[in-house]
């Protein structure tokens, strides 16, 4: 059919049942995939120089415990890759809002160019990771898990999204299976990384105001476990609080997905993904470290939630993301200030009708400025303390390699911001949103960037992924198979860490391996209950990774700024610590044997020195107390 001019129509397609030119949309796919090529190519070729651009930590300086962090750092990577990942995601959005036209300059021929070096760029990549089990070699048992795969998206999808709401009694009887699941999958729990958590809630239960001692992790964290402690919890027994809460997040995801996604194949293969990335393939269990539990890394999710229902320009939406700010000053302090970056540019391009917009403005910007102010005046800071602190010692940060997948993940939200801006409505800021969002979240992974933290992030670049089919799609065919060919990717290269996890599942029916830590008291119970005997009072250093809950257990008290003491980092500040608080009649204690740890500081410290003494151990019940002796 022609026009009335006897020209051929342009190229139409449905979009979500919204119209759009598909030669325009692909021609800016492949500027944005081209842009972020280029940034690729630039962080590669300049990454020594940001390596070489700040000096790491000298270890001279460090607490025994740290030494070992200090080996390795980014220089200012960590800075570059954030902003040049958001500036490059900003300019493709820029140039998007502006309707600026890329058909004749990104024709098909360059369309096809930039596809084949995207392809080529990605055939550099190596999953160190996620990787598949050698069980699953040849071709017949790939196809079977294709099959599994789709059997279980059309299950769990028609489950999810049953206008009869009979998901949510189902989902219900499936939360204590996983709750078992991440709890027995953590194999014998690590305790190490709970300390940063139980130690500042032990300091608000002491009494203390926030703001007067630091915390590792966020308001959220430090009081769901501050409860715990107060009824005596057993330590082994707050895993199972934190598997409670990664369970009860799953029904978070099951709503948003059937909120954005609505399709059944969608959600049930999305939620499948989200199991065999999210549960199945990170190394240990979901709730193994505090710092990758859900309330962190996944706190965007009720966000997007408020977001879908009210839409951004909302007074409830501005609550709802001021109250995300509080929960995490972190993660909650980058998405308000993306949240406020939109808020902002919706107001400068619609400055001329600023009369009807004043009530808008108001709330989007006023709730996020009071929050920010009372931040400022407890913490002394808009941004989370701990984050500066991490960031201004250098320690823990690692190298981006040259074939991490993060640059798979950076390309996906590259090519969905065109897409997800392409529908008409209100809903498609909400999409552009998310995926800013999702790169805020890739933050975490810049820093310590070891591979395995791409999947503790993976809730919001492979919700993003599935956003991206939903809208680039439009037939259910193509839906179909695109959602499930992602989806037996995920599951097929989650198959090695699976296969480990089958086999402590199976030692749990045997009544071995992690079972029986769980219906036995804590291993450290009976030390701790041989120190208890002593009658200590007073205040409690914890030379020890149970800081927290040591001074919980013992009805004792945990002394100065830092909570745990093991996050002390300047060891000179430290042996003044100690050395006042003991000479106040503060006790030390550890479980096991640091004599290690005490040598280090012996023949380090110049305050020892000048002082004349030096740290020794002596028995204290079945454990280690901590005492000054003359030199």
């Amino acid at each position: 059919m022609r026009s009335a001019r006897g020209h051929r129509p342009p190229w139409r397609a449905r979009l979500n049942s919204e119209p759009i030119d598909v030669r325009e949309l692909g021609a800016r796919v492949a500027f944005a995939l081209l842009l972020m090529l280029g940034a690729w190519w630039a962080f590669d070729h300049f990454q020594p120089q940001l390596l070489a651009a700040k000096p790491g930590t000298d270890p001279n300086i460090l607490t025994p415990w740290l030494i070992v962090w200090s080996r390795e750092h980014d220089g200012v990577e960590l800075q570059a890759a954030a902003a040049g990942s958001l500036v490059t995601l900003g300019v493709v959005f820029l140039a998007i809002r502006r309707r600026w036209s890329f058909a004749k300059l990104f024709g098909w021929p360059v369309q096809v160019v930039i596809a084949v070096l995207t392809v080529g760029a990605l055939s550099r990549l190596r999953a160190t990771e996620f990787e598949h089990h050698p069980a699953f070699d040849g071709a017949l048992r790939p196809l079977l898990v294709s099959l599994v795969v789709a059997a279980l998206a059309h299950v769990v999808g028609h489950i999810v999204t049953d206008r009869r709401a009979t998901w949510i009694p189902v989902a219900m009887l499936t939360l204590p299976a996983v709750t078992a699941f991440c709890v027995v999958t953590m194999g014998m729990q690590e305790d190490i990384d709970y300390s940063y958590l139980l130690a500042p809630a032990q300091k608000l239960l002491q009494g203390e105001r926030l703001g007067s001692f630091y915390m590792q992790y966020n308001l959220f964290s430090t009081v769901f476990t501050a409860p715990l402690l107060a009824f005596d919890v057993d330590l082994h027994r707050i895993h199972l609080a934190f598997g409670v809460l990664f369970a009860l997040w799953l029904l978070l995801y099951a709503a948003l997905a059937k909120e954005v996604l609505q399709k059944p194949a969608l959600v049930g293969a999305f939620l499948v993904a989200l199991l065999a990335v999210r549960l199945v393939a990170i190394r240990g269990a979901p709730i193994l470290y505090p710092q990758v539990s859900v309330n962190r890394l996944d706190l965007w999710v009720p966000l997007v939630l408020a977001l879908r229902k009210w839409g951004v320009f909302s007074p409830r939406t501005a609550i709802a993301m001021a109250m995300g700010f509080v929960a995490d000053d972190f993660f909650g302090f980058l998405m308000l200030g993306l949240y406020v970056g939109f808020v902002v540019l919706h107001l400068i391009e619609h400055r001329d009708d600023w009369g009807s917009l004043r009530r808008t403005a108001a709330w989007c910007l006023g709730a996020p400025a009071l929050v920010i102010a009372l931040h400022c005046l407890i913490y002394g800071s808009p941004l989370a303390p701990s984050a500066t602190h991490y960031a201004n010692i250098q320690l823990g940060f690692l190298p981006i390699e040259k074939t991490s997948l993060l640059w798979a993940v950076l390309l996906l939200f590259s090519a969905a911001l065109p897409v997800v801006w392409a529908r008409s409505g209100t809903q498609r800021a909400v999409d552009a949103l998310l995926v800013f969002i999702g790169a805020a979240h890739l933050i975490y992974f810049y820093g310590r960037s070891h591979e395995h933290n791409l999947l503790n992030i993976s809730g919001v670049w492979l919700f993003i992924a599935f956003v991206f089919i939903a809208r680039v799609t439009s037939l259910a065919k193509p839906q179909l198979a695109l959602s499930l060919a992602f989806t037996t990717i995920c599951v097929f290269f989650s198959s090695q860490r699976a296969i480990a996890k089958y086999e402590l599942v199976r030692d749990v029916a045997k009544n071995e391996g992690v079972w029986t830590y769980l219906t036995k008291p804590h291993v450290q119970a009976p030390v701790i209950d041989s120190v208890r005997a002593l009658g200590w009072k007073g205040r409690l250093i914890a030379f020890d990774h149970y800081d927290g809950y040591l001074q919980s257990t013992l009805g004792m008290e945990h002394p100065g700024h830092e909570a745990p003491f093991f996050a002390r980092a300047q060891m000179e500040d430290t042996v003044r610590f100690m050395i006042e608080e003991m000479r106040n009649g503060t006790h030390v204690l550890s479980l096991v044997d640091r004599s290690y740890w005490l040598a280090s500081f012996n023949q380090r410290s110049r305050v020892l020195e000048e002082q004349g003494v030096f740290f020794a151990h002596r028995p204290a019940g079945r454990a280690y107390e901590i005492v000054l002796m003359p030199r």
